[in-house]
Parts: structure tokens; C-alpha cells; sequence
């Protein structure tokens, strides 16, 4: 991938960390069906963007992060912790008494990951080849 492709990538996911906050306070104040469609949309980003980092970053940083395996391990950890996560979110139902305070656990735990650089590309962003 050319570094020009790679700013691309990495351009797009922070993007996407943008889009993806303001949908988690969209559901969180939305009510009804808005709050429904919100949250899908919600689900359907996350899907992308996780894709797009086990695609693009993971491998990126595996081969150029001084303990890149160590790192990319422990944020696949964290994504399957999410994912259950989320799985547990649709399953309830956004009309479920117990959904929001989950919806803000699992929202508070992606800013946390981010906090360390879970999705940053602090150091710079490694180089796709």
C-alpha cells in the first residue's frame, strides 16, 4: 500500500472514531425507533471499522511496532470483548431497561481503548507493504 493509501486509511478510521462517538450519544438520548435505527447504524460502522483495522492496521502494525504482536493481541482482545458486547446490546433490545447502562460500559470501554491508543496512530501509523 503507498503511504498516500495508508493516510487514506488511516484518515478514513479516524473518521469513523468520530462517527462512531456520535452515534453512541445518539442512541444514547434517542428513544423509539430512532433509537433503533440509530443503533444499527451504530453496529453496522463498528463492523466496518473493525474490518478495516484487521485488515489494513493490525497487520501494518504487527510487522512494524516494537512489539507489534503483543500490542495487536491485546486490541484483538479487546474487539472480542466488544463484540460480545454489542452482541448482548442487539440482543436485549433498545427498549430493554438494562440497555442504556450497557450501551455506556461498552462506550466508556472504547474510549478507554482509544485513551491508550487503541485506535491512534500514536506513534505514527505504521507502513502498510
Amino acid at each position: 500500500m503507498t503511504d498516500v493509501a495508508q493516510q487514506d486509511v488511516v484518515a478514513l478510521l479516524l473518521e469513523q472514531h468520530n462517527q462512531i462517538k456520535t452515534l453512541f450519544n445518539q442512541v444514547s438520548t434517542a428513544r423509539g425507533t430512532q433509537k433503533r435505527e440509530l443503533f444499527e447504524d451504530l453496529v453496522r460502522l463498528l463492523a466496518v471499522h473493525e474490518s478495516a483495522e484487521e485488515e489494513v492496521v493490525h497487520p501494518a502494525a504487527r510487522r512494524s511496532i516494537n512489539g507489534g504482536d503483543q500490542v495487536v493481541e491485546s486490541r484483538l482482545h479487546e474487539e472480542d470483548e466488544a463484540k460480545h458486547a454489542l452482541a448482548e446490546l442487539y440482543d436485549l433490545g433498545v427498549d430493554h431497561p438494562e440497555f442504556d447502562a450497557k450501551l455506556a460500559t461498552l462506550a466508556q470501554a472504547g474510549r478507554r481503548a482509544q485513551g491508550r491508543g487503541g485506535h491512534r496512530p500514536d506513534p505514527p501509523a505504521p507502513r502498510c507493504r
